[in-house]
């Protein structure tokens, strides 16, 4: 098949195939306040040179969903996605002109980067049916997302695909990438994550005795990292970074009396800052 011949057809004819994704649509939402992005794509078939350009629109409403904090791990399934691929009937005559009566479309998945992650799309399959005699042919399928963790905080722009592989289409398989300004879907809002801190202390010691706090920082989503505070009531007496979640903050002085502690946690990027409950260290008599 000459893909050259069907590239020349589709621009003289000024047409592009279309292929319109209602990406990340809630189970529950509607489109009344959805947002469109587009983006044009240069398609081979590893085969050849020859260019075949597609434009892929992208229509996504999220405003069903809360915003959901870092790390957040989306399940699969959750977000219902229909896809539709539109060959316009001047595409759809420059394929019969090269002997190509039917067309479908299979797909392994789109991937839409979105922050520093990417909201990953099942796989989809529309069968190869029979072009219609005259006119635009339209194949609509529905899929839905896979599993992905939401990235940083922020609000985050749902960006076109940066690449996507077809296969089936006409009939032969195609490699796209975005060629030129690579749209916006659509943006949604990721919050921080929240954090549960704890101290571990010897509930007694000796007057004067050194001793150390375990201070722990647990994200709800992700780790934490950062630093921690010691507190005796309002005055810091120590401070650690943490590793894997802990820090141990050492008091070689000791105290002089009976005293209550706070771990103080300043937050980071992606987590909120909390406290600890108070915990008292008795001084032995």
């Amino acid at each position: 098949m000459n893909l050259r011949k069907i590239t020349r057809s589709a621009v003289v004819a000024g047409a592009t195939t279309a292929l319109a994704a209602g990406v990340l649509v809630g189970l529950t939402s509607t489109t009344a306040t959805a947002a469109t992005g587009t983006a044009n794509y240069n398609c081979t078939n590893g085969f050849t040179t020859d260019v075949l350009p597609l434009t892929l629109s992208a229509t996504a409403d999220l405003t069903a969903f809360p915003p959901f904090a870092t790390g957040f791990q989306v399940p699969e399934d959750i977000v219902g996605v229909e896809i539709g691929i539109d060959l316009s009937p001047e595409v759809v005559a420059g394929l019969k002109a090269q002997g190509i009566n039917s067309v479908g479309a299979t797909s392994a998945g789109m991937s839409f980067p979105f922050g520093s992650s990417a909201a990953a799309l099942k796989g989809f399959n529309v069968p190869s049916a029979q072009l219609p005699a005259t006119g635009g042919y339209s194949m609509k399928t529905t899929t839905a997302n896979e599993q992905f963790a939401l990235p940083e905080p922020g609000t985050l722009e749902l960006l076109m695909p940066t690449s996507f592989s077809l296969t089936n289409v006409i009939p032969i398989p195609l490699d796209c990438t975005v060629a030129g300004t690579q749209g916006v879907v659509t943006t949604y809002t990721v919050v921080p994550q929240n954090a549960a801190v704890t101290g571990k202390a010897p509930k007694a010691v000796k007057k004067g005795q050194a001793f150390s706090v375990v201070a722990s920082v647990v994200g709800d989503n992700k780790p934490a990292t950062g630093k921690v505070s010691l507190k005796a009531g309002s005055k810091k007496v120590g401070t650690g970074t943490l590793k894997n979640g802990k820090a141990t903050i050492k008091l070689a002085k000791g105290i002089k009396k009976t005293t209550t502690f706070t771990v103080v946690y300043a937050g980071d990027t992606s987590t909120n800052g909390a406290s600890s409950a108070p915990f008292k260290v008795t001084v032995k008599k």
